[in-house]
């Protein structure tokens, strides 16, 4: 197909006109949007701004209000002990403050006054041991006027506000926050058939010297906090909502109750928060569920959230601007403001049509430019082609040519260019076969690479560039390996260079292996590699040339054809085998479950019973078919697993039943999982879960200690270092010199601490493997006083060190650590001008001298006889029922010693530790006034 010179220059013109103006037109339109979005992120981050001081400032009215109630009663304006008369004061607060739900205050003798709202403006009234005290708990209505009674409902007489709700009070909660606290509360004041969730700020109240009197709470309800949040929201065509770090939904404006209104017939269940929190995926609005979606992908989890985070949502062919923003504090809430972009786009909607317009006027007249301008250069062309073909044609009479003020044309036609025009002609084809080639090499599928005489690469096609991730870079033949990172199969070792297929290729070979793999830096990828050498004129390779592709799929498509070969062959023979074992296998594998297995009736009967050992409750064995399980049971046990075996059987999902019981004076502690196998019978799995309360015990206990000796040092050196920074001390350097030492020694003494628990959790869980050598014991006790040699002179006390020529078998560092302890110990506890001796002697057994039995050998080699140590003071000694427990963590003689003398209390257990991995013992003997004596035992050195 040929194409005419006009049509030549007139269509890419166009074409380019039409791109430019295209790109010009997608480019504004990107510039408009991005415009949006900065303006709508600016916006919405006001609107959040806004919406979360309007919500802090909400809040701080029922938080003000709790917070002058306490002071009302804690300055004695209202008596603690008669709360009739805050009945009234509690009244004109809420017709004062229309957005809360309710005031409250109880106190220590169980009284309990509560003021709510309702949706008509009437109040409900609660009063419990205040004009009646029979300990029951009564509810009237008030009318608006603030004066008429009237009583609602029968009197309840299990209502303690000191335990509710149960198992998680918010009396007792509220004790421990001095400062206040905020909480979630479901509130029955409307009756116990309309349950309400409440956010509550509660108060303790004080007397004189510190104790608990009261507590004053005032409350603000989830539905009246999103009243607020639609308020706000009113001038958005969005939402906005409030939600927990755990995904709980707070409150949202579009008017949804985010909490389960059902009434439950248990008090315990009808006042229990937790289940009747929604999830915010739980919402019945699609949008909210739509954008917490959202953002749980985009951040893994809500809690994920710290700082603002914008995004853009698709719901429903509408586009939505999202804004969440973590408000912290105290109720550590996240703030999710949503607006539908068309919000924002009108502007640029209008922006595309104006450059629509324009474009279209620029393209057009780019239309008519360039039919002018192709029709101007065209014309001396066509003269001059005339002239050529007549030329050609052989004409004797070449017509004349039109001349032409464009330089290079008017150059052609006088043919001063015609040569350097063949030159740039033919240069210009050799480019373009060597780019059509290049273009043909990118698009073979097989990765290939060029190599010149040096092993240097010249060439690597992009299917080679996906596997060598370093592309053409310097390296000779040497370098190839460790350049590209090319290793033989299997192995790490770097691929040699003398069997490289480069290498070998250049030698003349023609090469095709398949054991050589490459390191992407993401994973190894086995490849497949074919090699020939390129030859000149005189027989010399001159090039190296290697296709190479991954052979991943193939190498996995034998390993799972040779796995399924094996395994159909293992299948086989184990299906025939079970055929044979099966009824075996089943009863090995009920013996080997440490659960008791029932299957359990609707009516409560047992099927089949398994494992009647594991547990503690089986009655007669001998009824186990004839009685019922209740029967076993507990009666609120029996209660509950009863409504578990229902539940399950009812909704077809496992039921999971945990409590503690009491069987011939010990507490057992037990889970049970009841899954449901046909319409009327169930699996009963019961499993022992006392040792794993013992553990959560022990690690809470560990925790509490912990925590309260890291508190003691922190608070002084907290202390002193505020002091310091007031500058109260600015013209008192000694005294300032004193702060810092104290805070210095506090620092020492933490540090310390978490050496010692660091190196007792070491060797308590062995991961410290202590090695036994032949050592010097007299070498041992030198270095051990001369590291407490400066502390002793310090405290004058005097050092008498009796060495002996015996080898032991120990660790020389922990053993020394040992000496040092015990020595430091001993001079803490030791008066000025006294002794300390430090004495050893071989002995026959390891143990105190009151011991007859021998211990069991720890390895294979024991040594024949020990080495007994001993560390003697004239300290106050140690009562004799505190002799064993000093070696336990954190124990010591007097409490004060940590604080007054600097230990830590971790300081015998460690010793024990190390003796006790040395197969020895340790132990102490004491009287009071006269000193103590520490001794342990090492292994000598087997003759």
């Amino acid at each position: 197909m040929k194409f005419s010179l006009r049509n030549l220059l007139i269509v890419p013109f166009l074409l380019q006109i039409v791109g430019v103006t295209g790109v010009v037109g997608y480019l504004s339109y990107r510039s408009g949007q991005r415009a949006v979005q900065t303006m709508a992120s600016q916006l919405m981050a006001e609107t959040s701004q806004r919406v979360e001081e309007s919500l802090s400032g909400y809040l701080k009215t029922p938080q003000l209000i709790t917070t002058v109630n306490a002071h009302l009663v804690q300055q004695g304006q209202f008596d603690s002990t008669n709360l009739a008369a805050l009945e009234s004061h509690f009244v004109q607060q809420l017709q004062l403050f229309a957005g809360l739900e309710g005031l409250a205050i109880a106190n220590q003798a169980g009284a309990f006054l509560n003021v709510a709202r309702l949706d008509n403006g009437d109040l409900i009234l609660r009063r419990r041991n205040i004009t009646i005290s029979d300990g029951a708990l009564y509810r009237y209505r008030i009318e608006r006027d603030g004066r008429s009674l009237t009583a609602l409902d029968p009197p309840r007489f299990n209502y303690d506000p000191q335990r509710d709700p149960p198992g998680d009070p918010w009396y007792s909660a509220a004790q421990q926050a001095p400062a206040g606290l905020w909480r979630l509360v479901v509130s029955l004041s409307r009756g116990a058939e309309q349950p309400q969730l409440v956010m509550v700020r509660f108060m303790p109240v004080f007397d004189s010297a510190g104790q608990t009197v009261a507590v004053v709470s005032t409350g603000v309800s989830l539905t009246e906090l999103g009243n607020f949040m639609h308020n706000r929201a009113s001038g958005l065509r969005g939402q906005l909502f409030l939600v927990e770090p755990n995904g709980d939904l707070v409150a949202t404006s579009t008017g949804e109750v985010p909490f389960n209104v059902r009434a439950k017939a248990e008090h315990a269940q009808n006042v229990a928060v937790q289940p009747r929190r929604l999830s915010v995926t739980q919402s019945t609005n699609s949008l909210t569920r739509a954008v917490a979606q959202n953002l749980v992908e985009r951040h893994q989890a809500l809690h994920q959230i710290q700082t603002p985070a914008f995004s853009e949502l698709r719901l429903d062919g509408q586009r939505y601007f999202v804004k969440a923003t973590p408000l912290g504090g105290e109720l550590n809430w996240i703030l999710v403001t949503v607006i539908p972009t068309s919000e924002f786009m009108v502007d640029i909607y209008a922006n595309i049509a104006r450059t629509g317009l324009l474009c279209a006027l620029a393209l057009m007249g780019s239309i008519g430019l360039g039919l002018w301008t192709a029709e101007y250069i065209t014309q001396p062309i066509l003269s001059l082609q005339r002239a050529t073909q007549a030329f050609t044609n052989g004409m004797a009479i070449v017509p004349p040519t039109q001349p032409s003020r464009i330089q290079e044309v008017e150059a052609l036609r006088q043919g001063f260019d015609h040569m350097v025009g063949r030159l740039v002609g033919s240069f210009q084809n050799l480019k373009d076969r060597e780019n059509t080639l290049a273009t043909f090499l990118n698009g073979v599928p097989v990765a290939l690479s060029v190599h010149d005489q040096t092993g240097q690469m010249l060439f690597l096609n992009a299917k080679g560039k996906e596997l060598l991730v370093n592309g053409i870079t310097l390296a000779n033949a040497e370098q190839l390996a460790e350049t590209y990172r090319l290793y033989r199969a299997g192995s790490e070792d770097l691929y040699p260079t003398a069997e490289l297929p480069v290498v070998r290729g250049l030698r003349g070979e023609t090469v095709d292996i398949d054991d050589i793999e490459v390191d992407t830096g993401e994973r190894r990828i086995p490849l497949e590699v074919h090699t020939i050498p390129v030859f000149n004129s005189q027989g010399q390779v001159i090039y190296s040339i290697n296709t190479f592709q991954d052979i991943t799929e193939r190498q996995q498509a034998e390993q799972l054809r040779a796995n399924y070969q094996r395994e159909l062959e293992q299948q086989v023979a184990e299906q025939t085998a079970s055929l044979y074992a099966s009824e075996i296998t089943k009863q090995a594998l009920i013996n080997a479950i440490p659960d008791l297995l029932m299957r359990l009736g609707r009516d409560g009967l047992p099927r089949e019973i398994y494992n009647l050992e594991a547990v503690h409750w089986i009655g007669d064995t001998t009824q186990l078919y004839r009685a019922t399980m209740y029967e076993n049971l507990p009666e609120p046990i029996a209660r509950e697993r009863k409504h578990c075996v229902e539940q399950a059987l009812a909704t077809g999902t496992i039921q999971r039943q945990e409590y503690e019981f009491l069987n011939q004076g010990q507490v057992f502690c037990e889970e049970a999982r009841i899954i449901p196998v046909t319409e009327d019978e169930v699996l009963v799995v019961v499993r022992d879960i006392s040792d794993r309360h013992q553990i959560d015990r022990l690690k809470d206990e560990f925790i509490s200690i912990v925590s309260h000796e890291l508190r003691t040092p922190l608070t002084a050196i907290r202390g002193a270092l505020g002091i310091l920074e007031t500058g109260v001390l600015h013209n008192r350097p000694e005294k300032a010199q004193q702060m810092l030492h104290m805070a210095l020694n506090n620092t020492e003494r933490l540090i310390r601490l978490v050496n010692d628990i660091l190196d007792l959790e070491r060797l308590t869980s062995g991961r410290i493997d202590l090695k036994l050598e032949p050592y010097p014991m007299a070498d041992l006790m030198t270095l051990a006083v001369n590291g407490v040699e400066a502390i002793a002179l310090e405290a004058r006390v005097e050092l008498q060190v009796m060495p002996i020529d015996d080898t032991v078998m120990a660790a020389p560092d922990a053993v020394v650590q040992t000496l040092t302890n015990l020595l430091s110990n001993a001079i803490k506890f030791s008066e000025p001008g006294s002794k300390i001796w430090l004495m050893a002697e071989a002995v026959a057994h390891p143990g105190p001298k009151n011991e007859e039995t021998m211990p069991e050998p720890r390895s294979q080699v024991w040594p024949n006889s020990w080495l007994r140590v001993a560390v003697q003071d004239q300290g106050r000694g140690i009562p004799a029922d505190r002799l064993e427990s000093i070696f336990e963590r954190f124990q010591q003689v007097d409490v004060s010693d940590s604080r007054q003398r600097g230990g830590t209390g971790l300081g015998l257990a460690i010793c024990r530790q190390i003796v006790e991995q040395h197969g020895g013992k340790i132990w102490a003997e004491s009287q009071l006034g006269q000193g103590s004596t520490f001794y342990f035992t090492l292994p000598l050195k087997g003759l």
